[in-house]
């Protein structure tokens, strides 16, 4: 848990199945912050889609919730893509962006994926996706231009959860 000016963060891991919380980060941003994260304009996450999001098993596929006062704000997660590889992926709340909740969860998440054996990390970003950016830069992936997105891999560089002080249930 981290204190924020809007209360305590609480982060946790999603549990199997759980899609609740994923539909309700979804409805709470805007429809460029959804084209910004799935690349394209969606007015509702699709059965399917919501589905898989929450086929979490807890090591090939991580996704940690963020949550303020009992509302789910953020999600961050990681499919492991070959071996010691995973691809990362995070959305944040339109209401709560800006506020260092997706660094802490991504945060959160690499200090995890390290400790389950994940040394390289994949990303894809939209060029115009800024804090996304920097958040993937940060912990270790070299983004160029492939077919007007910007994806890239590198090795993990961690940043423990100090705040957090114990590892995630």
């Amino acid at each position: 848990m981290t204190l924020t000016a809007l209360g305590v963060v609480e982060l946790r891991r999603l549990r199997r199945g759980e899609t609740a919380p994923l539909q309700a980060v979804f409805d709470a941003m805007s429809p460029d912050a959804r084209a910004q994260r799935y690349f394209t304009g969606m007015p509702r996450l699709p059965t399917p889609v919501l589905d898989a999001l929450a086929d979490v098993d807890g090591e090939r596929h991580v996704a940690l919730l963020a949550s303020v006062d009992d509302r789910p704000v953020g999600v961050a997660r990681y499919v492991v893509v070959a071996p010691g590889v995973a691809e990362i992926a995070l959305e944040v709340a339109d209401a709560f962006q800006g506020l260092g909740i997706g660094t802490r969860l991504v945060d959160a998440l690499t200090t995890h994926a390290a400790a389950h054996g994940i040394r390289r990390v994949r990303a894809t970003v939209l060029p115009g996706n800024e804090p996304s950016r920097r958040l993937v830069t940060r912990i270790g992936v070299q983004l160029s231009m492939v077919k007007g997105l910007l994806e890239g891999e590198g090795p993990l560089l961690r940043r423990d959860l100090q705040a957090a002080g114990k590892s995630l249930g």
